[in-house]
Formats: structure tokens, C-alpha cells, sequence
């Protein structure tokens, strides 16, 4: 009964924040598409990013490391078996 309770109060807890996630997401991917078209209407060339580059290159080292210790707390939660 008691863990009946927490979860139900974990899920009532977790749907503001998900819809704040959610609603931040499409916003920025509003302001991605309107930059995006701006730039293309206005013939803009892209310029060098140093970030970007940097997040680039470490992308393919830390993404690997970061899923596998997802998997891990996964397991740890049960949620994978």
C-alpha cells in the first residue's frame, strides 16, 4: 500500500516538471527554427564556433561512458533486466 502511494505521488510530482522540460524544449526549438530560417533568408554564412568544436570532439568520447552508466543505475532501479 505504502509503495502504491509513493509512486503515485512520484508520478503527481514529476508531470509539472516534465511539462516544463517539455515546454522549454519547443521553445527552443522555435528559436532554433527561426534563427535558422533568418539566416537562410539573409544569406548569413555560418561562422566557426570554438564550443562547438570542443563539444564536438568530446561528444563521442563522453556519450558512450555516459549511456553505459545509465544501463547501470537502470539495472540498479530495475528498470532493466
Amino acid at each position: 500500500m505504502a509503495a502504491e502511494f509513493e509512486e503515485r505521488a512520484r508520478e503527481r510530482n514529476d508531470r509539472p516538471s516534465l511539462r516544463i522540460v517539455g515546454t522549454r524544449f519547443l521553445a527552443l526549438s522555435a528559436y532554433i527554427a527561426y534563427e535558422s530560417v533568418s539566416d537562410l533568408i539573409n544569406r548569413k554564412a555560418p561562422s566557426h564556433s570554438i564550443p562547438g568544436i570542443i563539444l564536438a570532439c568530446v561528444s563521442p568520447v563522453v556519450m558512450p561512458i555516459l549511456s553505459h552508466a545509465k544501463k547501470g543505475v537502470g539495472r540498479e532501479l530495475g528498470a532493466l533486466q
